[in-house]
């Protein structure tokens, strides 16, 4: 029995030792969206290049265990090309949220971002433009006609894809 204990003992003191000072390991469930899923539950697809963006004035009502009001974001898209659905206007308001300023969540949302400055790429013969990006949107049109991301608005980015190129030498 003494020499059960004496190889027992040290394994349990350095399994304590190992797992006492882990910390607060939390996470938050997030839908897999897949392409199929996103596609599928769109009003419509589209291919769009960002051309301004300005807060709304809207702040989020939605309860959400960060305790944090989020601010709403209307971006103008011009539609390059529709790959799901009819838009009879080649300009659209999509709508999201983004933190307030200063603001650091541990395991928040995955909060989209549309970016309107150029690109830049290193090539061989030197940097290079590679101008504004593009976005792959998966959207559902509200009511009042704005659009929002099919993922909704604390998971947006989810639905808004930044889309890359290769190299355009």
């Amino acid at each position: 029995m003494k020499r059960v204990f004496e190889l027992r003992f040290p394994t349990l003191v350095l399994f304590c030792l190992c797992t006492w000072p882990v910390g607060d390991a939390s996470a938050r469930v997030i839908p897999t969206w897949t392409y199929e899923d996103l596609f599928s539950k769109s009003d419509v697809v589209v291919i769009a290049d960002p051309l301004a963006t300005t807060d709304s004035g809207e702040e989020s009502d939605l309860e959400n265990p960060w305790k944090v009001r989020f601010v709403g974001v209307n971006t103008e898209v011009k539609i390059k090309y529709a790959i799901k659905g009819t838009e009879k206007n080649e300009k659209i308001v999509v709508t999201y949220y983004r933190l307030p300023d200063s603001t650091i969540i541990k395991n928040g949302p995955e909060l989209a971002h549309i970016s309107l400055t150029e690109r830049t790429e290193a090539s061989s013969t030197g940097k290079k433009s590679s101008g504004k990006p593009e976005y792959l949107l998966f959207l559902r049109k509200r009511k009042d006609g704005v659009y929002e991301p099919v993922s909704g608005l604390m998971d947006s980015s989810l639905s808004i894809r930044e889309l890359t190129h290769g190299s355009r030498e």
